[in-house]
């Protein structure tokens, strides 16, 4: 198995990751504009000429403090693939990034309902800072 930040994907991976994560909608151009910003992530594990998880990822840069943090969007892995440490393989290639990219914090927002997500982030590193965060969101 193959764990790499992707800068470009052919016409044949992302039909791979459309197949492997029916949930999410991936085409050519969306995909190309996502990985042409250099502040976006894409990491992937790849097996058999297969992506069979994905991690996505935005650097966020701060004017109040010289240091930049990246947000951890996403992560999935293809259901048969899941509970083989790919979910771990894929945040620990996301901090290696961060450290060659001097950046000294990765966070990321779920639910604490969410125990698949909460087990792999504690287990990986992730504290959480504050017990009360609460997600608010906009729909434009």
């Amino acid at each position: 198995m193959k764990i790499e930040r992707v800068i470009e994907l052919s016409k044949e991976k992302i039909s791979s990751m459309m197949w492997n994560f029916g949930g999410s909608t991936f085409d050519e151009k969306s995909t190309k504009v996502f990985l042409d910003d250099k502040k976006n992530y894409l990491v992937v594990a790849e097996e058999g000429g297969k992506i069979i998880g994905i991690l996505r990822g935005h650097y966020f840069p701060r004017f109040d403090i010289k240091k930049a943090s990246i947000l951890l969007y996403e992560i999935d892995v293809h259901p048969e693939h899941r509970r083989k440490g790919i979910g771990t393989k894929l945040i620990e290639k996301l901090k290696d990034i961060a450290y060659e990219e001097k950046v000294p914090e990765i966070w990321v927002i779920t639910n604490k309902s969410n125990t698949a997500a909460m087990q792999l982030y504690t287990s990986t590193g992730a504290i959480a800072t504050h017990d009360d965060d609460i997600v608010l969101e906009y729909h434009i």
